[in-house]
């Protein structure tokens, strides 16, 4: 007998559409892995059906696994939100906002238009609501980290970021700052 959760699971992180990646170069450090196996990967592969068509396998995994909520960052984020809706899951997005080219942005200007516009957008939508979503303190800038959150406060929207992932951002951040990443 099947059990039933007796409620609905929430996954708080996730990169849906990288569900395409699983098992590259998993066993490497963080800073290798990215450098040298996702990033390069994403250039070449992610595109909008890309993300939309992982997402719909992602989101069908997640609900054999109880999970009916998600929190995603990535990148062509309107397409997770399509495939949400269709898929009937409720979704929070937020677009990757880095300091250098991304798949769906040239630069972080446009992320943050991007962000923008999708905001607008859903702000009145009963499955997708939208976060600000800098990567991470080591692949932005401190003054868009800053208007990052200025931008989530302006729109009392959630701010989503990667946040002491491993000992060495750990240790870099104390370094520079004398403060924890957090």
């Amino acid at each position: 007998m099947k059990k039933k959760f007796p409620f609905p699971l929430v996954n708080t992180h996730t990169h849906a559409a990288m569900l395409a990646f699983r098992g590259l170069a998993e066993d490497l450090a963080l800073e290798n892995w990215l450098g040298k196996h996702i990033w390069p990967m994403e250039k070449e592969k992610v595109n909008p059906e890309f993300v939309y068509e992982n997402t719909k396998l992602a989101i069908s995994e997640m609900k054999k696994n109880g999970i009916r909520v998600f929190a995603d960052m990535y990148f062509f984020e309107d397409e997770v939100a399509r495939a949400a809706k269709e898929l009937e899951m409720r979704v929070l997005i937020g677009e990757g906002i880095l300091d250098f080219p991304t798949p769906s942005s040239k630069n972080p200007e446009e992320a943050f238009e991007i962000t923008e516009n999708l905001i607008e957008k859903y702000k009145n939508d009963s499955w997708v609501s939208v976060a600000v979503a800098p990567h991470s303190i080591y692949t932005v800038s401190e003054k868009n980290l800053v208007r990052a959150k200025e931008l989530a406060r302006k729109h009392d929207a959630v701010f989503h970021i990667h946040l002491s992932e491993t000992k060495k951002e750990f240790d870099d951040c104390k370094e520079k700052n004398g403060l924890t990443p957090v």
